[in-house]
């Protein structure tokens, strides 16, 4: 039976942090908590490229018999392949991009992760086309329920809660079309650039923050940049797993098995002719997607697909 060790960026702060360790799999930060200090030595180490696997958590004290290593494109550290590969030598070593290599703001170390995929065994990707565009294997984004979050009652017709990136005007767009209509929404477009308002803020929201409001939503609203992204953002299965309604831009939606005219409404940002019939979206009942299809993305079951 394999074991897995999972290496993650920000296990406590992002969606990871229902994960619970089983004896199968073991979910560990790359890093562990740092002060600031530290953080800025850090960063001029890896420059230097001296050794930093002091800084690394606490999985390096592990002494699992491990198969199966992932590691999240969450590191910028080149030295963390050799050390891995010397305190588990019999592991087989996996990359995991679970964000697009053309991402308006990954292009910074777009080809340092690149640099160390080619240092791993494997190599996965939840965008289908950087799969096909380096060869490397395609898998979705795995979720995992948080199943003490319920709300009491609907407080938003809508959330939005992500980055700027390159589609603020299109989000805005939707927003502004749907307040038209009286909706309450909220939203929350994070932002280190432009100065905050009314939709803008420049401070990070802990993953389980946002799920407090999503919870009380209606639906989520989904805009990714389709010229670049391939593959479903958390949205998608936030909506799935909590039985949200969904307003994405994501046509190819249409083709996935959890996909109910019911449940999913498809838009094009910036063509308000796509919006007729939202309100009558909004009133049909959810449809429940059947078992089987959402176990597949949970969690669990994901990783034992690697």
């Amino acid at each position: 039976m394999d074991k897995y060790l999972l290496l993650l960026s920000r296990k406590n702060s992002q969606f990871f942090y229902g994960i619970k360790n089983t004896e199968q799999v073991s979910v560990y930060n790359i890093y562990r908590d740092m002060s600031i200090p530290e953080r800025v030595l850090r960063k001029i180490m890896i420059k230097l490229r001296i050794n930093i696997d002091r800084y690394y958590d606490s999985w390096k004290f592990d002494t699992n018999d491990y198969t199966k290593i992932i590691m999240e494109d969450g590191s910028l550290d080149d030295g963390i392949f050799s050390y891995l590969r010397k305190i588990f030598p019999h592991a087989q070593l996996i990359y995991w991009f679970r964000n697009s290599l053309n991402a308006v703001d990954y292009v910074r170390v777009r080809d340092l992760h690149i640099k160390h995929a080619k240092l791993c065994d494997r190599v996965l990707s939840f965008d289908q086309s950087d799969s096909c565009q380096f060869g490397y294997e395609y898998i979705e984004n795995p979720y995992v329920i948080d199943k003490s979050l319920v709300a009491d009652s609907l407080k938003y017709d809508m959330i939005f809660l992500g980055s700027d990136k390159s589609r603020y005007e299109s989000i805005m767009h939707v927003i502004r079309y749907t307040e038209h209509l009286g909706w309450n929404n909220f939203v929350y477009i994070y932002s280190k650039t432009k100065p905050a308002d009314k939709y803008i803020g420049n401070h990070f929201v802990a993953y389980r923050d946002y799920l407090k409001e999503m919870i009380k939503s209606k639906a989520i609203l989904d805009i990714v940049d389709v010229n670049y992204q391939h593959g479903y953002s958390l949205r998608i299965f936030e909506a799935v797993f909590y039985k949200k309604k969904l307003i994405s831009n994501s046509k190819s939606l249409l083709n996935e098995p959890f996909y109910h005219p019911n449940n999913i409404f498809i838009i094009s940002p910036d063509d308000e002719s796509s919006f007729d019939g939202l309100l009558e979206f909004m009133q049909r009942p959810w449809v429940d997607v059947d078992t089987e299809i959402i176990k597949k993305y949970d969690f669990y079951n994901w990783i034992k697909r690697i």
